[in-house]
């Protein structure tokens, strides 16, 4: 019966909402800065130089610049920490490892026997690119906090009565489960005077000591058929086709410890998986030999998300005996997310065979991101969108590489990208009242820095990168609407190497 109960609730799926919102969006739609060896040496200062592989994925006018056939293949090592401060208590320390492949590509060239003027070689690719990793884990407590994650579940279930808890609450589309959690664990109380008005099980003004851990897990990849031409030594100008995938699960254990007696622990699962596609153009176009300037579009992504979630809230000394609340896992839920479209700026540099110099601004349209159903029809997810709207901003990001040639077949490299988000920074988490979701948790990234250095050798043959990169992240996240924001750096370090064959 149950079984069935949880198919009827994907079926209303326009009745119960899973509640995604700026946040999720904004999550689903970041990539960092993945590629060769060599473009992670200049920071990924690629748009107006070409020739590189993951170049193709910002401004497909990079195979435009191949001369001959080019296979390679890159391993990733990164090592992420994440150092988190919440109201100004103990600093804690989180760490995640992983090996990876960065990126395998395959690119044909093709000449056409012009040596000067018109159309004198194209280029074909086939290839897979590491967009992000979402491995890490956060980790962080507070010793006395004024507001409780009880007084924001009871604000929340205001409107539901005690009448509709039973035995099958979880499969009533009608109540949320944050609701359920806490009236079975013993942390909410109706009110028996003002039917649909909740109470927290806390004493007015009682203080919590608080505790947060989120872990996560994941990558967004995406695979690229791309095309790209060289007219005459001045122009280059390419098109490129990509099929993007994601995978994301997060674990996320919220506890609090009563001031006055007894403690509660919340332990939310999320998992997602997408698939989409979009479509890059863009040029490169040399007015004078050691100047090269670039301009590429990225379509929007258009994604489909399928997801699911459960729950277990753990309570003591709140009632005669301990407590244990497991929620069902919810039914696999269908969506679209339109991920943001984005312009690619460049200008590059080349000083004879010794040096170059390349500057990329990129820009992305967060604000323009919309949910929908999978038909399409955006009208069922109006206050998710206008959370897009009210919350997020566009992103800038500038970055700069220099390439100095020591020999005609050895290079070094080193390179620095900023990454910046224009937003209103006025951040909440926003739920339908009849959700399955119980993570609370939101918040952006205030800013990041890429700084990448690498040496690389190559001939009319082989190819030998390696390449380091520093990034730190600037975030926070508040655990609940209303709570103190947890404030975090996290910093990775990653050593990449490129292996290719001319």
């Amino acid at each position: 019966m149950k079984k069935y109960f949880l198919v009827l609730i994907g079926m209303a799926s326009n009745m119960l909402l899973y509640a995604q919102d700026a946040y999720d969006a904004w999550k689903f739609a970041q990539q960092d800065i993945y590629g060769t060896a060599r473009y992670i040496g200049l920071s990924g200062a690629f748009a107006a130089l070409g020739g590189d592989p993951s170049a193709v994925k910002d401004n497909p006018a990079a195979l435009g610049v191949f001369r001959q056939t080019d296979v390679s293949i890159t391993l990733d090592l990164n090592w992420e920490r994440t150092k988190s401060n919440w109201d100004r208590g103990d600093l804690y320390t989180a760490r995640a490892f992983r090996l990876s492949c960065g990126q395998v590509n395959w690119v044909q060239n093709f000449k056409t026997g012009e040596v000067d003027n018109g159309l004198i070689t194209h280029s074909l690719m086939i290839g897979y690119h590491r967009l992000k990793n979402f491995d890490r884990e956060l980790l962080s407590g507070a010793q006395s906090n004024a507001v409780s994650l009880t007084d924001y579940m009871a604000n929340f279930s205001n409107g539901i009565t005690a009448s509709q808890m039973g035995d099958d609450s979880f499969y009533n589309i009608s109540v949320p489960w944050l609701t359920i959690m806490g009236y079975e664990g013993y942390i909410l109380n109706p009110d028996s005077l003002n039917p649909g008005t909740w109470h927290s099980i806390l004493s007015e003004n009682e203080h919590v000591a608080a505790g947060f851990k989120l872990s996560e897990t994941g990558w967004m990849d995406e695979y690229n058929l791309g095309w790209g031409a060289n007219v005459s030594n001045r122009l280059y100008f390419g098109l490129s086709l990509a099929l993007r995938t994601m995978r994301y699960t997060k674990n996320v254990i919220y506890s609090e410890v009563f001031a006055q007696g007894g403690e509660f622990e919340l332990e939310s699962r999320y998992s997602v998986k997408g698939i989409g596609f979009n479509a890059v153009a863009g040029f490169i176009y040399r007015p004078i030999d050691p100047l090269r300037l670039a301009l590429s579009v990225q379509s929007p992504t258009l994604m489909n998300y399928k997801e699911s979630n459960s729950a277990v809230l753990r309570s003591w000394g709140v009632s005669q005996s301990d407590n244990r609340v497991v929620s069902p896992v919810s039914d696999y839920y269908n969506y679209r997310l339109t991920a943001p479209w984005r312009v690619t700026a460049g200008l590059a540099v080349t000083m004879s065979d010794k040096a170059l110099v390349s500057v990329q601004f990129d820009y992305e349209f967060f604000r323009a991101m919309r949910f929908s159903a999978n038909t399409g029809n955006a009208n069922a997810w109006q206050m998710e969108n206008q959370s897009i709207r009210n919350q997020l901003g566009n992103a800038l990001s500038p970055r700069v590489g220099l390439e100095w040639f020591v020999t005609n077949n050895f290079a070094l490299r080193l390179g620095y990208a900023f990454k910046t988000y224009i937003n209103t920074g006025n951040y909440e988490r926003y739920l339908a009242d009849n959700t399955t979701r119980t993570d609370t948790e939101f918040g952006g990234i205030k800013r990041q820095h890429y700084v990448g250095a690498g040496m690389g050798f190559r001939n009319h043959i082989v190819i030998a990168d390696i390449a380091y990169q520093y990034r730190i992240n600037n975030e926070s996240i508040c655990p609940f609407n209303g709570a103190d924001p947890i404030d975090f750096d996290a910093t990775s370090h990653r050593i990449v190497f490129t292996i290719g064959i001319k």
